[in-house]
């Protein structure tokens, strides 16, 4: 379980990771005109990747320490419902990933990032505000 965990927190697909870095990367910096950031946040995403294989390479490649300790009959149900739960409940909480790029976007219409520029989501403009700081005045 801690290596789907690690997997799912550098983004691998199909893990509810990927799904919340693709939102990340595209829908907030990209759309909103900050693509420095997620060139970023891509670097440091393959930074992660090497630090998390520091765990999980001699968990699976090393020698083992001693004598393993055996579980109980009941741990391995407990961890397949606890791994489908995580999955079931974190992929349902965005909807279906394509529910996730059609979503109502009302709440930012008239909106503008940083920069001044109309807040784009679904592959619309937005009209564009009166202000650049009109992002924070509501």
């Amino acid at each position: 379980m801690l290596v789907i965990a690690f997997l799912s927190l550098i983004g691998i697909p199909p893990l509810v990771g990927f799904v919340g870095k693709l939102q990340l990367f595209f829908f907030v910096t990209i759309e909103g005109g900050y693509a420095w950031l997620a060139v970023v946040a891509l670097a440091n995403t393959v930074a992660s990747l090497f630090y998390y294989l520091r765990v999980i390479g001699p968990a699976y490649f090393g020698k083992p320490a001693g004598r393993p300790a055996v579980l109980g009959p009941w741990s391995g149900a407990v961890m397949l419902a606890t791994g489908a739960s995580v999955i079931v409940f974190g992929l349902g909480a965005g909807g279906p990933p394509h529910a996730i790029w059609q979503r109502d976007d009302a709440p930012l219409k008239g909106r503008t990032s940083a920069r001044g520029d109309a807040i784009r989501c679904s592959g619309t403009q937005k009209e564009p505000a009166a202000t650049a700081g009109s992002l924070h005045s509501h």
